[in-house]
């Protein structure tokens, strides 16, 4: 609602903030493409892309993508943890902390399972929105 008001009053354009998130085929999709697509485009070029190429030197590009996703992750669920003390002036749980790392280890074990099944692990949309 915010979004639209300052479109339609100070003429700005605004990127959109998801990209129909219920249609997601995975959780790096979800996460990748679909839901909170500003930050995602923030995360990217300034955490996971620079932890990438760190630790492609360091392990190897096989290997990289784990903890690039989990420190991403884990920035983003810092990033939560300080808005969230920022807004109510209370000190951290770490909860959204712990369940974006948690989001993080899932996304990242998807991503090794998909690299080991070489692209034959495809789930339809169908399947997700069966349900729906």
């Amino acid at each position: 609602m915010v979004g639209t008001l300052a479109q339609a009053i100070l003429g700005l354009e605004l990127e959109p903030h998801s990209n129909n998130p219920y249609l997601s085929t995975s959780l790096q999709d979800f996460w990748g493409r679909r839901w909170n697509l500003p930050i995602t485009n923030i995360l990217r070029p300034t955490i996971y892309d620079p932890m990438r190429y760190i630790f492609t030197r360091i392990f190897g590009r096989r290997w990289a993508t784990f903890p690039s996703v989990l420190i991403t992750f884990m920035v983003s669920g810092l990033m939560h943890e300080l808005m969230f003390y920022n807004m109510r002036n209370v000190k951290p749980t770490w909860e959204v902390t712990w369940s974006l790392l948690f989001h993080g280890f899932c996304t990242a074990t998807e991503i090794e399972v998909k690299k080991a099944l070489d692209g034959r692990w495809q789930l339809h949309r169908e399947w997700f929105c069966s349900g729906v």
